[in-house]
């Protein structure tokens, strides 16, 4: 695992997430996947009606459970080799297994994540510790209390790729200041309903909430590609039930556009054309590119955290993974397990076509 890939597997496993509003679940079974920084997970409502996340994972060979974005069963099944569970993550069914001496299915449910529901905004937690504070973004939330959010509903979703690193991107974006120096910026341009006077917070390192003077909200999620690259998920929430596409496509149109410029602004960047993030005097494009003048916070809060990081795992000597899970095998089950890694191994001569990753033979 490469430096980017590494830092952002340790910095999206030990933080609260936002990743969607808890409207797009309207009955038990409905589920949506996420990928975020390079975890797979699945939100899925119980048929207590309580929403729960689960890695994307089928403990039988680490096979994906499911590779649609969005569905609806009470049951997911594994198709590699038919493993099945239930929405509370149980193992119903394991085909050839339930005469194994020592299998217990309830100690191979899929790997919980930690989920919260605040004000109908739902929040996944990646770290595998027992002891984890609470989701709390203290203002960042508190708008969201006197707004009837359980009533909305998705009025459009879309997704842009942007040629941007993340934490520029999430930065600019959380910061209304950046918006107000712009001479013009995507949101004085938009309709009426999209207009200067909506609310807006960050929430957390990786989300941007603005609250909009039609009372409907625009969230925006950024999920690092790679060093330079980032896919910024889009939804507009509303209560209202008429259709209004037209408006939706500018405020899709005027994302985009706003998106380009931030991608221009970079490009100048890494080009040594306005200096650099530590530079101390404006630059040319101050106005318009400030945030690109000074170390931008979520640098900041992210090197913090990975300093900290750091230093723990050299104060004992290994590395540190928030978010492994603990297995619990078997004698039989363990010798079982490691001979399946063996085959798994794509560097080991004994590869088969039986091997999850043998190039997508098996990806029925």
């Amino acid at each position: 695992m490469g430096f980017f890939s590494s830092k952002n597997v340790q910095f999206f496993s030990q933080s609260w997430l936002y990743v969607t509003h808890a409207c797009r679940f309207q009955k038990p079974g409905d589920y949506r996947t996420f990928e975020i920084a390079g975890f797979s997970i699945i939100v899925i409502q119980g048929k207590d009606h309580q929403l729960r996340a689960f890695q994307n994972v089928c403990r039988h060979r680490a096979y994906q459970v499911t590779k649609k974005e969005c569905g609806s069963s009470t049951v997911l099944g594994c198709r590699y080799h038919g493993w099945s569970y239930d929405t509370k993550g149980m193992l119903v069914k394991a085909p050839e297994f339930d005469n194994v001496p020592g299998f217990d299915k309830s100690k191979n449910a899929l790997w919980e994540v930690k989920t919260e529901v605040t004000n109908s905004l739902v929040f996944i937690n990646f770290d595998a510790r027992s002891e984890v504070a609470s989701v709390g973004f203290g203002n960042s939330l508190k708008q969201f209390k006197t707004l009837k959010t359980k009533d909305m509903r998705c009025a459009v979703d879309w997704k842009v790729e942007c040629q941007m690193n993340w934490k520029l991107a999430a930065g600019y974006f959380s910061d209304p200041s950046s918006h107000r120096s712009m001479r013009t910026t995507m949101f004085s341009r938009l309709p009426t309903m999209f207009s200067t006077s909506q609310k807006y917070e960050s929430i957390g390192n990786s989300t941007a909430i603005r609250q909009l003077s039609s009372g409907d909200f625009l969230t925006l999620r950024f999920l690092p590609k790679s060093p330079r690259t980032t896919t910024v998920e889009c939804c507009v929430y509303t209560k209202r039930a008429e259709n209004r596409a037209v408006e939706l496509s500018t405020v899709k149109e005027e994302i985009r556009a706003e998106i380009e410029q931030m991608e221009k602004k970079q490009k100048r960047l890494l080009n040594g054309e306005v200096g650099s993030f530590r530079r101390k005097k404006p630059c040319r494009w101050y106005q318009s590119c400030r945030l690109l003048t000074k170390p931008p916070a979520k640098q900041d809060e992210l090197r913090q955290m990975l300093k900290i990081h750091a230093e723990n795992e050299a104060r004992i000597g290994m590395e540190i993974h928030p978010a492994a899970q603990k297995h619990a095998f078997s004698e039989e089950g363990r010798a079982d397990d490691d001979f399946c890694r063996e085959l798994d191994d794509p560097s080991n001569d004994r590869s088969t076509v039986c091997s999850a990753s043998a190039k997508g033979l098996l990806d029925w």
